[in-house]
């Protein structure tokens, strides 16, 4: 199987040992097949950080493969699929964590709300993201396998660069400690963007979504909506800024939490993401800390 080059580079800016799973993929792709009783199709597009494939069961069922170097994120989003159940989202088929990877049903027709995407349709979308938000937030015990989200954040103390202002860094590690303590902890989605939800023929009544890629965090109850404030991808941070406070609304009256509260938690997402793209990513662009600026009178 040939990877193609751009997923390889930001395997290897992740994970340790990489070529060696990479070498070790085919024997691995192999004994999933036997042992899922599955039979791989072809790659998804564009790859980011798990290798993700098309694959049918035995008896031509289409499923999803996802697959990664050892890492606890993925391992994470198994258990979150596990406790979730297909509420909200699309159902965990099968689990190896020796393999790191994951067996996951396909979601058909499968278009993202990215894909349908217009200003026209924003606050509709909204509420969409809003339904959602409220299947998948729910109580953990204790102890549970998740990462709390103050950990999760850590690039807001981490981050050494220059290009995300220390005020903006000092403003988002307060309001997240304000905001985001684990007393009562709620598994958040952690990446509930556009991109995120997609269209689904299974789900049955008004609500046609259903989510994928939890990463498996808990936290303050709210912050799922810090995500979507970045997006979509295709939007500009002017127009999001614009939007803001039309999503803030929304948000607010379906899930009763105070506007100002959710623009905050967007205000520490938005810094965050400006962090990560500030450490990660050669194209850093400033959008998320463009987006920032614009959520910080809100808050």
């Amino acid at each position: 199987m040939n990877l193609p080059k751009p997923f390889l580079r930001t395997l290897r800016n992740v994970h340790a040992d990489v070529d060696a799973w990479v070498v070790g993929l085919p024997e691995t792709l192999a004994g999933l097949e036997a042992l899922w009783h599955i039979r791989v199709t072809g790659l998804v597009p564009q790859l980011l950080y798990n290798l993700v494939a098309h694959a049918e069961r035995a008896d031509g069922t289409p499923c999803i493969l996802k697959l990664s170097p050892p890492s606890d994120d993925l391992r994470r989003e198994g258990q979150a699929l596990s406790l979730y159940a297909g509420d909200g989202i699309c159902r965990l088929l099968e689990r190896d964590e020796g393999a790191n990877a994951l067996l996951l049903e396909r979601l058909t027709p499968g278009v993202s709300l990215q894909e349908l995407w217009t200003l026209e349709h924003d606050d509709a979308h909204t509420r969409v993201a809003a339904q959602l938000m409220q299947r998948l937030w729910r109580r953990v015990p204790e102890p549970h396998p998740f990462r709390p989200l103050r950990s999760w954040a850590r690039e807001l103390w981490d981050y050494e660069g220059t290009k995300i202002p220390a005020p903006q860094r000092v403003r988002a590690r307060a309001l997240l400690l304000e905001l985001g303590p684990n007393t009562d902890p709620i598994l958040l989605h952690a990446d509930l963007h556009h991109g995120n939800i997609l269209t689904t023929a299974v789900t049955t009544g008004s609500e046609p979504y259903l989510a994928i890629d939890p990463k498996g965090i808990v936290g303050a109850r709210g912050y799922d909506v810090g995500t979507y404030l970045l997006n979509p991808v295709q939007a500009t941070a002017k127009e999001l800024t614009a939007l803001a406070p039309q999503r803030l609304e929304t948000f607010s009256r379906a899930l009763g939490l105070s506007q100002r509260d959710l623009a905050a938690l967007g205000f520490v997402h938005a810094v965050l993401s400006a962090c990560w793209d500030a450490d990660n990513h050669g194209d850093w662009d400033g959008r998320a800390l463009e987006v920032a600026r614009g959520l910080e009178p809100l808050v």
